[in-house]
């Protein structure tokens, strides 16, 4: 898992720098900072596509007993699929125009390298928590809106992959 919050911060900084005027050292520094937070939002991600698609195939099971494996498959496939476009794009957005531009704006460079490091002292990790109430907040506020348009998603590809009609395909 740290090997893809690794990979998606790192994605997610060369992207940016052409579409920010925010420095590569700042960048790195805020990405490294952000790496829990990160991976915290990722978890919730997860659990969000588990729940949804308990929450969907139960819906379907109770509108048709006989519904097979294979269409609860397809399902599963189907919303793990979007949770993991939807993922990258959403983070790429809340990087990029919420998180990096939050911390630049109230941080210089120097400061940034001592949260780092004290993030990584035994008094930050326990503080970490209560360090990111504000960007937790951009998550909370986005995350809604991101929920809507991935669950529109999931029964708009649900109705094109013909595993249900428009009508069986409404999501709980």
């Amino acid at each position: 898992m740290k090997i893809i919050i690794a990979c998606l911060l790192s994605v997610f900084t060369t992207a940016i720098y052409g579409q920010t005027s925010i420095d590569s050292e700042k960048q790195q520094l805020i990405a490294a900072i952000l790496a829990p937070e990160i991976k915290a939002i990722e978890g919730v991600w997860k659990k969000m596509g588990g729940q949804l698609t308990q929450q969907l195939v139960l819906s379907l099971k109770n509108r048709d007993k006989t519904i097979s494996q294979t269409k609860i498959n397809q399902l599963n496939a189907i919303v793990d699929e979007v949770l993991t476009e939807e993922t990258g794009s959403f983070f790429h957005r809340l990087l990029t125009t919420e998180l990096y531009p939050l911390y630049d704006r109230r941080f210089t460079t120097q400061e940034l390298r001592t949260i780092l490091a004290f993030n990584r002292s035994a008094v930050g990790e326990k503080m970490q928590a209560l360090l990111y109430s504000d960007s937790m907040a951009v998550f909370q506020r986005a995350s809604y809106q991101q929920g809507i348009h991935i669950a529109k998603t999931i029964q708009k590809r649900i109705t094109e992959a013909a595993i249900l009609t428009t009508d069986e395909a409404s999501l709980p």
